[in-house]
């Protein structure tokens, strides 16, 4: 009877606790601004501008803009329009629009539309169409298509330069002490990669000029 009694006791005390737990992880879609801080949600699905605050999200679809500070995503996050934003932590990151972040970190990473990153890191695949620059940041290989790119001060294993449409000479600089661990390639044939004195690139260079400063 005690054993009984007990385990009751322990249902009794457990139970609301594993309903407020399931309670936070129910899907949320809201049409319209969003602004939320403090909260961990399952999905989230937005149709409108949003801020995060200090929260720990399932994943994340965003259409309009998203403004976030300490803000950690466990699946995939999709978002259609500018991003602003510091203290991210993603799995997986796709964006069409505009991106600014500093401290960003991303499992995988493809966006299309200007890139700018500073403090951040990229564990996993980088895809990117359009202008990119980044700033005491470290990727593993860079897949981009652009006209110009800048790197500074940051580490890369490999990057290769898709060709754009029409057709423009592609420009890469890389500023500071910025490493390249691998090879640097440019699919047309036709890129110019400038490098401050300090750059190190311990791979070949192909299909550009390499101009040292």
């Amino acid at each position: 009877m005690k054993k009984i009694a007990l385990f009751s006791l322990c249902s009794a005390l457990i139970a609301p606790a594993l309903m407020a737990e399931t309670a936070k992880l129910e899907p949320t879609t809201i049409m319209g601004p969003a602004h939320l801080s403090g909260e961990d949600k399952g999905s989230l699905k937005v149709m409108g501008p949003t801020k995060l605050k200090k929260m720990n999200v399932e994943s994340l679809d965003i259409m309009g803009p998203l403004d976030f500070e300490d803000l950690k995503v466990k699946g995939n996050s999709k978002i259609m329009g500018p991003v602003e934003g510091k203290d991210g932590q993603f799995a997986s990151f796709h964006v069409t629009g505009p991106l600014k972040a500093e401290k960003f970190t991303s499992d995988n990473f493809t966006a299309i539309g200007p890139i700018d990153l500073e403090k951040s890191q990229i564990k996993g695949d980088v895809d990117i169409i359009g202008p990119f620059s980044a700033e005491d940041s470290s990727f593993q290989k860079i897949m981009i298509t652009m006209d110009k790119a800048e790197l500074k001060d940051s580490t890369s294993k490999a990057i290769y330069v898709r060709k754009n449409t029409p057709e423009k000479v592609q420009k890469l600089k890389l500023k500071g002490k910025t490493v390249i661990d691998g090879t640097i390639e440019f699919e047309s044939g036709k890129g110019i990669v400038k490098a401050d004195k300090d750059v190190v690139i311990k791979g070949e260079v192909k299909g550009a000029e390499l101009k040292r400063k």
